[in-house]
């Protein structure tokens, strides 16, 4: 018998070593994502947009609006985050770490209330104490708090999309299940049944609720009725057709995610063929190349549960094209005997130990909800740790439940849980306490995490050029062209290396390399706005005006929010006398970018060209108050001129 004492125990040494593996994790630097989707995302910068979410369509063409559309929630948080802490990480790690405690939390919940279900609340193991009831919903949160291959979703910022998505996903289950037990007592009391009229539809309704948050998070969510309709059939009883009635609201929530990548204006006959196109980011890879690939990525997943060694943000994965390669079918095989292995459980568990059922629901849980990233819809990347975040919770009761099965069966004189458990599993925890921590020091800034890719992926170019950016940034341009040099000898048509190493020589004065570079990239991938812009530049230096507009024309068409390219040709249009393309793009830089005190300065020297004096007064004390000594010069020589104190 666990008492309540024990269990106050056993969770706040859990929640301290969960606390200590995430403790050198609070001014870890942003990476990789995060600078589209918080540092330079200009949505999560104003709540009005939120309040207001069609007003966002002013972005439409960016990076961050169709994720907004898509996963509202998720970046609400960041919004929230950003009014509270600016740029701030430490208080983008906190939410992130509290968030992943809840969830384990939510774990330990979820298996405990499922233990209480019809099916498993009268088995014989229970009879007399509740050391099951409590070990295995126990051990399965604290490996899902603990455990290494959790990182990427906790530590890289970005990624809370997943463990946020999660905690929806396991609240409107947990909401779900308290709603069914209220559904089983027809011999209540009058008295009971009258507050089950009350709290049933509460939890049922904030299941509902809890379900469309999740939809609007993340498209993991997708799978949600799904595992509910599972949950259903595993562990409770009734007439198919009440229960079918009961989980179709929630099938209808699957809804949510297709349509909001159409958008809500898609006829229904073009709704096929819109998901189809929506859901192929990847034209690299066909659907039938990309599934044979997730066969074995599945499998890497598995092993990385078992063995977290050689954890990486950037794996240089091999993409197979033939079901009948070994790897594949090896692979294959593995997940099809999972699979059998699942559906036997479920088939004995009739007749023995119905924790077999457990067993056979976690598997179930796994292969769900891997399938929305490993199946059929090609993403950019076919490999990311994160991804495991929402499976690991079926994984890791299905690991737990099987070993204390194990043990239990062979401990046959006596009938609880032993000292030798526990310690095992505490020798386990610890130990992955400490992996967790080390992989976690990696993510401390870009140099550390990006070292770590090209030491474990030294064949993919991505991982050089990065990583020569970082130096870049850091004016360390002659690491970082070794960098990019390295990255275009791995993939001599890495587009955005060349347009990197052009940057460099362009900002060490050497702009004949810089335009030949550019000109490279360019000609590589055709839509590297960057590239334009910057080629741009060098045209307008040259004085070659005309090719200077085609090349900033071309950036803003491939981005029409493209501020800078915006204000690089208004500045051009000023120099050429051209004051009303120049206002028009000066305009359309602020509204762009508010804060960039220089296009207000600029446009009000193209106001004053026009004589349009109150203006251009107007925007060079603008400009001004923004810090612009530029613009202070300005406003008092105007003031001066006109006699203005």
């Amino acid at each position: 018998m666990v008492t309540v004492k024990e269990k106050v125990v056993y969770f706040s040494a859990v929640l301290i070593i969960g606390f200590l593996a995430y403790s050198n994790t609070f001014h870890s630097s942003f990476h990789f994502d995060d600078e589209d989707y918080i540092v330079k995302n200009r949505i999560t910068r104003d709540l009005n947009l939120f309040a207001a979410p069609v007003t966002a369509q002013q972005y439409t063409r960016h990076v961050e609006y169709p994720s907004f559309k898509m996963r509202y929630v998720g970046f609400l948080t960041l919004a929230l985050n950003y009014r509270l802490h600016g740029l701030e990480v430490a208080g983008y790690h906190i939410f992130n770490l509290v968030l992943h405690i809840v969830n384990a939390l939510l774990v330990y919940w979820f298996f405990s209330l499922t233990f209480n279900t019809p099916y498993l609340r009268e088995e014989k193991f229970c009879e007399g104490n509740n050391q099951l009831q409590f070990v295995v919903p126990f051990f399965s949160a604290a490996l899902f708090l603990v455990h290494p291959v959790q990182t990427q979703a906790v530590t890289y910022i970005t990624q809370r999309f997943a463990s946020l998505a999660t905690m929806f996903y396991l609240l409107s289950i947990c909401a779900y299940i308290k709603w069914r037990f209220l559904t089983r007592y027809s011999d209540a009391s009058p008295h009971e049944k009258k507050r089950m009229t009350i709290t049933g539809p509460v939890f049922y309704g904030a299941s509902m609720i809890f379900s469309v948050l999740a939809m609007k998070t993340k498209e993991i969510s997708f799978t949600l009725p799904l595992c509910i309709a599972l949950y259903e059939y595993f562990f409770f009883e009734g007439q198919a057709r009440k229960r079918l009635v009961y989980l179709i609201p929630f099938i209808l929530t699957m809804f949510i995610i297709p349509v909001g990548l159409m958008g809500a204006d898609i006829t229904a006959g073009g709704l096929i063929a819109a998901v189809n196109e929506a859901t192929v980011s990847l034209p690299a890879i066909s659907r039938h190349d990309y599934l044979l690939t997730e066969f074995r990525v599945i499998v890497t997943y598995i092993r990385l549960l078992f063995f977290p060694l050689n954890q990486n943000l950037d794996y240089d994965y091999t993409i197979y094209y033939s079901f009948y390669h070994p790897a594949v079918m090896l692979s294959c095989l593995i997940l099809v005997a999972m699979l059998s292995s699942a559906l036997y459980f479920l088939y004995v568990s009739r007749y023995a130990t119905r924790l077999l059922r457990l067993i056979a629901f976690g598997i179930f849980w796994f292969l769900i909800t891997i399938s929305v990233e490993s199946s059929v819809i090609p993403t950019r990347d076919v490999i990311f740790e994160h991804r495991l975040y929402l499976p690991t919770i079926g994984a890791f009761v299905a690991m737990t439940t099987a070993f204390f099965s194990i043990w239990y069966k062979h401990n046959t004189r006596q009938r609880s849980v032993g000292n030798e458990f526990v310690a095992l599993f505490s020798i386990i925890l610890v130990l992955f306490c400490v992996i967790t921590y080390e992989r976690n020091a990696v993510w401390l800034d870009e140099i550390s995490l990006w070292q770590d890719v090209i030491r474990k992926s030294p064949n993919k170019a991505r991982g050089f050029n990065t990583l020569g950016a970082t130096f870049a940034n850091k004016q360390d341009f002659d690491t970082a062209i070794g960098l990019f040099e390295k990255a275009i000898t791995i993939a001599p048509d890495e587009s955005q290396a060349y347009n990197n190493l052009a940057l460099i020589y362009f900002l060490k004065g050497d702009r004949d390399k810089a335009f030949n570079l550019y000109t490279k990239a360019i000609a590589g991938t055709p839509k590297i706005s960057s590239a334009y812009n910057n080629r741009g530049v060098i045209n307008y230096s040259r004085g070659n005006f005309a090719d200077a507009i085609e090349d900033y024309d071309k950036a803003i068409e491939i981005d029409p929010n493209y501020s800078d390219a915006l204000f690089n040709r208004g500045n051009l249009f000023l120099s050429m006398g051209l004051y009303t393309e120049a206002l028009r793009d000066f305009t359309a830089t602020i509204i762009m970018s508010p804060d960039q005190s220089k296009a207000y300065l600029k446009r009000g020297r193209t106001y004053l060209s026009e004589g349009i004096i109150d203006n251009a007064i107007s925007d060079f004390r603008q400009a001004c108050l923004m810090g612009s000594d530029e613009g202070c010069t300005e406003l008092r020589r105007v003031l001066n001129y006109n006699g203005d104190n």
